[in-house]
């Protein structure tokens, strides 16, 4: 199977050895970016896979339009409405506690 590349411009997925020069869809020269993917193929015991932790790609979301992308880096240019350098990484906070009771929750 070939690789897949994303132009880091616009998002566009190519898939071969190499990329063209230009992305087809945006024009950006040299913009690719290789795309990696973990191979989750040997299954040998399903209590430890549930333990192990997926690390995904940060999203970043255009400041100008709220699009979002999920890549190592954001485009240059935003796909949706073309702004430049407009792109903040966006943070998600995962710290809920079935413990942490407000006095509004108490029954």
């Amino acid at each position: 199977m070939d690789p897949e590349w994303e132009c880091m411009d616009c998002g566009y997925l190519f898939e071969g050895r190499q990329p063209p020069r230009r992305c087809p869809d945006c024009g950006a020269v040299g913009a690719w970016e290789k795309l990696e993917y973990i191979d989750d193929s040997d299954d040998d015991d399903p209590e430890e896979e549930e333990e192990e932790v997926t690390k995904v790609d940060p999203e970043w979301e255009c400041m100008d339009c709220g699009y979002l992308h999920e890549g190592k880096q954001p485009p240059r240019r935003c796909p949706d409405c073309g702004a430049v350098g407009a792109w903040e990484r966006v943070e998600y906070i995962d710290e809920w506690d079935d413990d942490d009771v407000g006095p509004d929750d108490e029954e």
